[in-house]
């Protein structure tokens, strides 16, 4: 009763209440205004249809490699499996820096240095030109939020995938299916329901996307979210700043919730199974060769430009001057470590975001699961709620709701680490349900026949078999708080700075290989935590999913 009375009030303080001061902060007069300027009635529309144009397309990507992956003979399957999930360890808006400023822009790799210099197919001044104004419209940010947003895609709908019994499709062929009449009657219809709930998830995470349009567009096109953040910065001292700030974050509100109801209904309703006798582990049938080299090419232009993203990024931290002077040099990196404060903060506030977020969301998971007290409903769907909530939202909201009194946590470590910490929840949470699910009763009930405690049964029974799910939970919630911008950009003081701002900073004033180190030294350190959990677990490890 303790413990749940211990979680229902965390969850209240840190997550309702934020929520709640950030809808109740703005005046009827502030929200009115939202339809009343045209430049937000814009970045509403221009948001609602970025969501789903480049929802689609990032949920076509991911399909198309996670079925050649887990479907087909194409080679290097294993190959395009780790570049699907490449981006996922890396912050979103790397994607829209090394489009804009290293890949195309006036001094691209490929509009400059290739397209200009080498080949001499593009004159510099209509280079300039054209690539300058392409990097600032609502084409490139489409492909952007493609790149950035199909692994999520990839992930869910491989899982999919994969738990299709093969068999089916050996029976349909031996009685004349022809493999593409297969493919839209037996493997599709039964993998439609997962394709639907990824697009949906697909789908939250670019609604409430800040960090590749801020960079890419720079206010050019306008989107709640960047607004939300012009809106604070460029009026500070105005007493409208923050009002307005929450007006636009709280529109993101209502499309987020309404992608989240949708994406829960849709998986828990519309849930297609197998029945059938024992798994089977039978290779792919064979697939036509126009087919499967269609999708090899497919997987390898889309493993090319992941990785051109990561090149460029790491290559540009290690010359003098990118597009300029190509001779090696460690300057970036001299002055990346004077930022080492901001560095030793991001690590040090997701360390403690992993192990706290994982603490909270599988004691929450152990309640609902295993116990029973009045509320628990209510438990299992705040514990849920922060998937639906956009992170430049919550971190206004806790910028509103502490700073001032009764809880002034507005200037201080704790207010990030708390922002962190249940904003990731959802995911470790649902990690332990699914954990808890696999373990039988019995074997508490054993326990405490035997005369245990129920701490000492947990501790004896379920925590070795929930070690998986601990992982996994700790993995994701390191490298989403030490990758995230949005939830930090409002939280940030100059005492408690995160590397992801500092990035941003760099990235405004020019200093691209100072940028492209910070970037890198990120990415080591999330593919570092994600190599030693793999190391711990193997193939039990569960990240993003």
């Amino acid at each position: 009763a303790l413990a749940a009375l211990a979680v229902g009030l965390g969850l209240a303080l840190f997550l309702v209440y934020p929520v709640a001061a950030a809808l109740r902060f703005p005046s009827l007069a502030h929200y009115a205004g939202l339809w009343h300027n045209p430049r937000w009635i814009s970045a509403t529309v221009n948001t609602l249809i970025m969501t789903a144009l480049a929802t689609g397309t990032a949920t076509t990507v991911g399909f198309l490699m996670a079925y050649a992956v887990t479907r087909t003979n194409v080679p290097w399957r294993g190959f395009f499996s780790i570049i699907a999930i490449l981006p996922l360890f890396s912050p979103p808006f790397m994607v829209s820096y090394a489009y804009r400023y290293l890949l195309f822009g006036p001094n691209g790799f490929y509009t400059n240095t290739l397209l200009n210099k080498t080949l001499h197919l593009v004159d510099r001044r209509l280079s300039l030109m054209n690539w300058d104004w392409l990097g600032f419209g609502g084409w490139p940010l489409w492909a952007v939020e493609t790149a950035a947003f199909f692994p999520l895609a990839f992930l869910v709908i491989s899982g999919v995938l994969r738990a299709i019994p093969q068999s089916l499709e050996y029976a349909a062929r031996n009685l004349g299916a022809a493999p593409g009449w297969v493919f839209w009657t037996v493997t599709f219809p039964l993998a439609r329901p997962g394709v639907a709930g990824a697009g949906l998830l697909v789908a939250i995470y670019i609604l409430a996307d800040f960090g590749n349009p801020l960079i890419l567009t720079k206010f050019n096109f306008p989107l709640l979210a960047t607004e939300a953040y012009d809106s604070l910065v460029s009026d500070a001292a105005s007493a409208n700043a923050l009002p307005n700030a929450a007006v636009l974050a709280s529109a993101l509100i209502v499309p987020a919730l309404v992608l989240f109801f949708l994406q829960r209904f849709w998986v828990s309703r519309r849930l297609y199974t197998t029945i059938g006798g024992k798994g089977s582990q039978l290779p792919a049938p064979p697939t036509p060769a126009l087919v499967r080299w269609g999708l090899f090419g497919c997987c390898l232009v889309v493993s090319l430009l992941v990785l051109s993203v990561y090149g460029a990024i790491l290559s540009s931290s290690l010359v003098r001057s990118w597009g300029r002077t190509w001779q090696l040099d460690l300057r970036h990196w001299i002055l990346a470590m004077g930022s080492w404060n901001e560095v030793r903060n991001s690590l040090v506030f997701a360390l403690f975001t992993g192990v706290i977020a994982t603490g909270v969301a599988l004691l929450a998971a152990y309640l609902t699961a295993r116990q029973r007290f009045l509320g628990r409903g209510l438990m299992d769907f705040l514990a849920i709620l922060p998937a639906a909530i956009p992170g430049i939202f919550l971190g206004l909201g806790y910028r509103i709701a502490f700073g001032g009194e009764p809880f002034e946590l507005y200037g201080t470590a704790a207010i990030i680490v708390l922002a962190f910490v249940f904003w990731n929840v959802p995911l470790g949470y649902q990690a332990g349900l699914a954990g808890f699910a696999q373990i039988e009763r019995h074997l508490e009930q054993a326990a405490h026949n035997l005369g245990a405690s129920s701490l000492r049964a947990f501790w004896d029974v379920d925590a070795p078999l929930l070690k998986p799910a601990f992982i996994s939970s700790f993995v994701v919630a390191f490298v989403r708080a030490i990758t995230t911008l949005s939830v930090a950009i409002f939280l940030v003081t100059p005492q408690w700075r995160v590397t992801t701002v500092i990035i941003l900073d760099r990235v405004n004033s020019g200093e691209y290989g100072v940028a492209s180190a910070l970037t890198s030294l990120l990415l080591f350190l999330t593919l570092g935590c994600f190599g030693l959990a793999r190391l711990a677990l193997g193939r039990q490890l569960r990240v993003f999913t």
